[in-house]
């Protein structure tokens, strides 16, 4: 191997360590109060919450149309900077959508039960996703320019706001829906305030001498993002997101309570690594692919680092989730541990994903991935109607749903080292 092979490695290892000790720390304070908001809120509570931010979250794939993965690519930083102002103006463009479609909603003699249930915080979704789309832009900017210390700080400062938050409002008022709101969307401004002051806002004028035409002509270089990159990440976001939606719809808030607290807890941990790795290694892949260089087995090594980490972790909860839950978070979150031993497969191989996800955009083969996705998709929708049509209990979907989940995680898995491959030869 040579010197400069090493000095590279060495940087890449350095740069997950320093994500990875910011999400560590964040993720260990969440982990640390969430026995104190468990009690402090009810399932119920919880599961309007947590559909309230699966909606934000489902939104903010179109709200930029992923332009914003792509600030990450161009040597030129100009370019970067144009693919900026070519996020933002979308952003703005589609919140300013939403917000108009929300007040019509409210207007409306309709009565969709997502509205019925969020109430008044259905009002709350258009600046939710503007804020949320803020900081997906500010991140890749950071990341672009290995600022990830900046980044493992704002994983801190997002933890402290929400939780911070959360438990005042439930020690002030008890549960409620609002306090789990309230406390989100603190801890996204305090991520996305930080990073905007943060940003060199003057620097950002360089990308001025580049006419309307030039962005237009940028936004159709980098076509793939909207085409392929937004869909594929909102059909994933809504494979994810499918339970949260749905589960209310067959069974009730308190089980999608369950379902959020075990998601929240459970991926925490795996969340560790995979934010840490994944922002760290597409900027690496990224920078193998402009050199002309092979990703196969960058791939290779990270994705065996994530299977040791997550291995054994998955074992335990499988074995001890509900003990594990009713010791921590108290007898009525028992269920929860229940759907985590369930879940536990599934949310390893999310950890293992996320590097063969970041292959196929840096590659541009993000068609390869939406396909996959889309297969993903129609699989765990054939799973809730299964559920609704043969009446199954909430454990039994959750197995359906683990199971169709761990087979596509696999196959995108696959189908990025078969690209890495080819692409070596």
């Amino acid at each position: 191997m040579s010197i400069n092979s090493i000095k590279r490695n060495s940087k890449f290892i350095r740069n997950v360590g320093t994500i990875f000790g910011g999400v560590a720390v964040a993720r260990a304070m969440s982990l640390l109060a969430a026995p104190i908001v468990a009690r402090l809120f009810d399932p119920e509570d919880f599961g309007v919450a947590a559909l309230f931010v699966t909606l934000v979250v489902l939104l903010a794939p179109i709200s930029t149309l992923q332009y914003e993965r792509a600030i990450v690519l161009p040597r030129e930083e100009i370019r970067a900077f144009c693919l900026i102002k070519l996020a933002v103006a979308i952003l703005g463009v589609f919140c300013a959508g939403l917000f108009v479609t929300v007040i019509c909603l409210g207007f409306s003699s309709l009565h969709f039960s997502w509205i019925t249930t969020l109430g008044a915080w259905i009002y709350g979704l258009p600046p939710a996703v503007a804020l949320f789309g803020v900081g997906k832009i500010l991140n890749s900017w950071y990341v672009r320019n290995k600022q990830f210390r900046m980044l493992a700080a704002m994983e801190v400062i997002q933890v402290i706001g929400m939780v911070g938050t959360r438990i005042g409002a439930g020690v002030l008022t008890g549960s409620s829906i609002t306090g789990l709101i309230f406390g989100y969307l603190v801890g996204v401004l305090c991520r996305a305030g930080v990073l905007l002051k943060k940003f060199p806002i003057t620097a950002l004028r360089r990308s001025d001498r580049y006419p309307a035409l030039s962005l237009r002509l940028i936004a159709k270089e980098y076509k793939e993002f909207p085409a392929y990159v937004t869909s594929s990440s909102l059909v994933r976001i809504l494979s994810e997101s499918l339970p949260v939606l749905l589960l209310a719809h067959l069974f009730s808030p308190t089980v999608v309570g369950f379902y959020a607290l075990t998601n929240r807890l459970v991926k925490g941990p795996a969340a560790i690594a995979q934010k840490s790795v994944g922002e760290t290694y597409f900027q690496k892949a990224a920078e193998i692919a402009q050199q002309g260089r092979s990703i196969h087995s960058s791939l290779a090594k990270t994705t065996s680092a994530l299977l040791v980490m997550g291995f054994p972790f998955c074992v335990v909860l499988m074995m001890f989730g509900e003990e594990v839950f009713a010791l921590l978070m108290g007898s009525r979150w028992t269920a929860a541990g229940r759907y985590a031993e369930i879940l536990a497969p599934w949310f390893l191989t999310l950890l293992l994903v996320s590097p063969a996800s970041s292959v196929h955009s840096v590659v541009k083969k993000q068609g390869l991935l939406f396909r996959i996705d889309i297969a993903i998709l129609i699989g765990r929708g054939g799973v809730f109607a299964a559920a609704y049509m043969l009446g199954l209990d909430p454990p039994q979907t959750l197995y359906l749903f683990m199971a169709i989940s761990v087979i596509g995680d696999l196959a995108v898995i696959v189908q990025g080292f078969v690209i890495t491959r080819h692409g070596s030869s």
